[in-house]
């Protein structure tokens, strides 16, 4: 009997137009976090807490800006292209070692190469 999860969809980024409330209310300075957290829940729905009013609003005072920041470079590669290299001529010349072995030769060849 398998138990079938509920599949909700997580939004980690907050939308633009509750940022740019939350900067037109900071802005006018006559509301605190919490009852900006109280207007954004009337008049767009989804509940904030004060500290999300807080991180936008200092997110918008270091950069300047409240859109959502993306990242195009994508992540960072694991081995740089030299250590690649070794691992492909290590792998190529012992390719019946276990794993153990070939990373004890990584770490032989790369105190030779430095």
């Amino acid at each position: 009997m398998e138990i079938e999860e509920e599949k909700t969809e997580q939004k980690h980024l907050i939308p633009f137009e509750i940022k740019q409330q939350i900067v037109f209310y900071k802005i006018q300075g006559t509301l605190n976090n919490k009852e900006i957290a109280e207007e954004i829940f009337k008049y767009f729905g989804p509940k904030i807490g004060n500290s999300t009013v807080q991180r936008v609003w200092e997110d918008y005072e270091i950069n300047g800006r409240n859109s959502n920041h993306w990242c195009t470079q994508g992540r960072h590669k694991a081995l740089a292209p030299e250590e690649q290299e070794m691992l492909i001529e290590t792998v190529k010349d012992n390719r019946f070692s276990s794993t153990n072995q070939l990373k004890y030769e990584l770490k032989g060849k790369q105190t030779n190469y430095q």
